[in-house]
């Protein structure tokens, strides 16, 4: 697999995520937000906040001007194109959906299937095919076993009936705020560097092997390219249905090498051993520990939701104990046993040594 690193980054998408994040981070109390998440790991790992300034500091300005920026919008309008219905499983907002029809023209040149997979990003199916048809997306959201909210279902609806008028609403909205980004681009510039250096340097000779390692990650493409997201500071994302770009988090590998550096604290079992404290989760690794599965299969096979599975997946992949891997246009998790083997020796080691 050759990966190429594309410095550019997509002003409209990652506006569209820096927006949804931050508007979303005041309903679960700034659980999403640079400072809170920085604070936390300097809590954590009884640091002072301040040892994190040159991280959260120019970010958090770029936040603040880019929200400033767009206080013209109403709260009605907000709600409709920003807020995640399901935050645990829905990490697109219809903003950034539509922003991929602005950053991506080449692969947007059939109207239909366009918003037909775009306004069905919004929902918490990551793990699923796309809906083939609208028939198909109308029978999901219109079954009554359907386990998205009356909310999400009506919004979804919209969006893909409207969505064309939508796009055409909120680009304005998404250009104002990319436009604040040419204010912050030392800073964006030289994060972008520093991201790209240290993904590299992890990568090394091996990339396609590394990529796994590191960030959980194996796909079969000839070609992965790696763009940066300022907006999603701290996540890894690839948006499986429609193209083979791999978003990098700014600060992602910033926080891998972090947690590698305080990996003795005896606070760093906290997480691990939260991810396998419940029956359901447990379920799950012993599930997977048989063979890969897709989310589909774990539903039926535990009867949970897919925002149920979802969540449980957020955790297990944070302790890494689960990887992802896509093979063909589905998503499948895959037992890390390497993992849990390691983090039960470390275990072993602070407890009976």
């Amino acid at each position: 697999m050759n990966i190429r690193f594309e410095p550019n980054f997509l002003p409209l998408l990652d506006a569209a995520a820096l927006i949804t994040r931050v508007y979303n981070a005041q309903f679960d109390g700034g659980e999403e937000s640079v400072d809170t998440y920085f604070g936390e790991f300097a809590k954590k790992h009884h640091l002072p906040e301040s040892a994190f300034a040159s991280y959260t500091e120019p970010l958090r300005a770029l936040e603040r001007d880019v929200m400033a920026s767009i206080s013209f919008l109403d709260d009605d309008r907000m709600d409709f194109f920003f807020h995640l219905d399901d935050k645990q499983s829905c990490r697109q907002s219809p903003a950034t959906a539509i922003s991929y029809y602005f950053s991506f023209p080449d692969q947007c040149t059939d109207r239909e299937e366009t918003r037909l997979h775009l306004s069905s990003a919004c929902l918490p199916s990551e793990d699923t095919e796309p809906f083939p048809t609208k028939e198909a997306l109308f029978a999901a959201l219109e079954s009554s076993a359907s386990p998205y909210s009356d909310r999400l279902r009506w919004r979804t609806f919209l969006l893909y009936q409207h969505f064309f008028d939508y796009a055409e609403e909120i680009r304005p909205v998404l250009e104002t705020a990319a436009n604040v980004y040419e204010r912050h681009r030392s800073f964006i510039d030289s994060a972008i560097q520093n991201a790209f250096s240290r993904m590299k340097e992890k990568l090394g000779d091996r990339p396609a092997e590394m990529l796994s390692v590191h960030y959980h990650f194996t796909a079969d493409f000839d070609e992965l390219v790696v763009r940066p997201m300022i907006g999603e500071f701290h996540s890894l994302s690839f948006f499986s249905n429609f193209t083979n770009d791999f978003f990098l988090g700014i600060y992602v590998d910033v926080i891998i090498d972090l947690k590698a550096a305080y990996s003795a604290d005896f606070d760093a079992f906290a997480d691990p051993l939260k991810a396998i404290d419940d029956k359901n989760r447990f379920q799950i690794l012993l599930a997977l520990a048989k063979g890969p599965l897709c989310g589909q299969d774990l539903c039926a096979m535990l009867n949970l939701s897919p925002a149920t599975v979802s969540h449980h997946m957020n955790l297990l992949i944070g302790a890494d104990f689960v990887s992802v891997e896509k093979i063909g246009t589905r998503i499948f998790y895959q037992y890390r046993q390497s993992s849990i083997a390691a983090f039960l020796d470390e275990l072993r080691g602070c407890l009976c040594e």
